[in-house]
């Protein structure tokens, strides 16, 4: 077991987060407070939680390895993410708000069903946010429980089953309203840790007669294209960026909380704070890794991915890496539990409230199935983090390639194209799974990302197949 410093800091928070739960749980009164807030949350917050939840362990762990091992290479991804977020809350939030309050959709395939008043685009929709998000969840439980293991010295499975009960029960509990204002508590640990832990680092170099870019030119890590000429330069910036597709609408974990946003004035609030939310946290990230190869050296770690708790219990005390490393835990944490919720909210709401009973269902029997829902599909991801095996990760690999390639062409095509067909929505669904699958299993995306595949194909399928099955209103 590492320090008791860094253990006490990262249990408090845990117990922090159940109490806030709790109290929240108070104020969900039916399936729209459960689901998307009931208008009862304001815009920052929504905000905040929606740039945890997406950014996740993969922007407090990754991207500190990629700087850590290539410098400046290493800036495009976090660019390409940034961008495609602050595309989607400038360009669709408002459009997605108000297309809620005309439909009264409690999720994102509820707004698509109700649009284009077919069943089936329920059930597609459903299905996929099920699958999808039902492996991404076991895969998080598994990953949040790695983080513990490694910064703090648990075995895997108490790691797992910790974080795991933790996250079920506040879902469980207050449902969405909880898992924004939980999030929204993730974005501000998140962005301390990431801001902090940097500065600190920079101080220390200055201290030592060292500089940050002295040691990355000394070790030809500043150039932006690392060693990429030519074709190879394009090639880099177009899969780094590749990224802003999944963002023009591709995921319903983020779209919820800009359907939530209550009116105008809180939408712009919340563009306002994502934006600068994200600008901090995407340049610290970078920074993060950069200071800890200039402080530490190329070898510091084994695995690239342990140098973010590595360069924060080196350069903090004990009781403040606690609680910044517990930022990690954070991260994961934000992601699943969004995810969690929207593939509850597969089952509950767009499969057994409107499907199976017709909307024909109390708000007290719609908000019990909710929660058993909830704690079904995460007692069952739970079970298949501990006993799964390495396929979770080989599928949730393209995850993101398979939500954005069934979502983002019928998001997109709904708000921005009035001639966009019910048709046309089934033709995104079907050819956004399968385009991503063949195109992973037959080795394309060597050739060219499937992010960028799972986008383009399935988006002219979704334009061609409306013109060829017009709306007949």
């Amino acid at each position: 077991m590492e320090d008791p410093l860094l253990v006490i800091p990262l249990a408090g928070y845990l117990a922090a987060i159940l109490a806030i739960s709790i109290m929240l749980a108070r104020k969900v009164a039916g399936k729209k407070d459960y689901y998307i807030g009931g208008g009862k949350l304001p815009g920052w917050a929504l905000a905040l939680a929606e740039r945890s939840t997406d950014m996740s362990a993969w922007l407090i762990i990754s991207v500190p390895a990629l700087a850590y091992t290539l410098g400046l290479e290493a800036i495009w991804v976090p660019v390409g993410c940034y961008v495609g977020s602050i595309m989607q809350w400038i360009f669709y939030s408002r459009r997605l708000r108000e297309e809620q309050e005309r439909y009264d959709a409690v999720t994102t395939v509820d707004y698509l069903a109700k649009k284009y008043r077919s069943d089936t685009v329920r059930l597609l929709g459903a299905l996929t946010c099920l699958i999808f998000y039902s492996i991404y969840t076991a895969a998080q439980f598994a990953g949040a429980g790695k983080v513990m293991r490694q910064v703090f010295g648990t075995p895997l499975l108490y790691g797992v089953i910790v974080s795991a009960l933790v996250i079920i029960a506040y879902c469980v509990a207050g449902g969405f309203i909880s898992i924004v204002w939980v999030d929204a508590v993730h974005s501000f640990l998140m962005l301390i840790t990431l801001c902090a832990t940097p500065l600190a680092g920079l101080i220390a170099l200055r201290s030592n007669g060292a500089s940050l870019i002295g040691m990355l030119q000394a070790n030809n890590m500043l150039h932006p294209f690392g060693d990429a000429e030519g074709i190879g330069i394009a090639l880099l910036l177009g899969t780094s960026l590749s990224w802003i597709f999944g963002y023009l609408g591709g995921e319903p974990h983020f779209m919820i909380n800009q359907m939530a946003v209550r009116n105008e004035r809180e939408r712009k609030q919340a563009v306002a704070v994502a934006l600068i939310w994200g600008l901090l946290t995407t340049i610290g990230t970078w920074l993060l890794g950069a200071v800890a190869f200039a402080l530490f050296g190329p070898g510091a770690v084994a695995d690239p991915e342990d140098i973010m708790p590595y360069a924060v219990m080196a350069i903090m005390p004990p009781a403040l890496a606690g609680l910044l490393l517990a930022g990690a835990i954070a991260a994961v944490m934000s992601t699943v539990d969004s995810e969690l919720l929207v593939a509850s909210s597969a089952v509950s709401h767009d499969i057994y409230c409107e499907i199976i009973c017709k909307g024909k269902i109390g708000e007290r029997r719609a908000l019990l199935v909710s929660r058993i829902a909830i704690a079904s599909i995460g007692a069952s991801a739970l079970i298949f983090a501990i006993f799964g095996s390495d396929v979770v990760y080989d599928l949730v690999s393209y995850g993101w390639a398979g939500l954005a390639g069934a979502f983002a062409p019928s998001i997109t095509l709904s708000l921005f194209w009035k001639r966009f067909s019910k048709a046309g929505v089934y033709a995104s669904f079907i050819a956004g799974i399968l385009v991503t699958v063949m195109w992973i299993s037959s080795g394309l995306s060597a050739l060219i990302t499937e992010r960028i595949a799972s986008f383009t194909i399935p988006f002219l399928a979704a334009v061609i197949t409306s013109l060829a099955f017009p709306k007949k209103d």
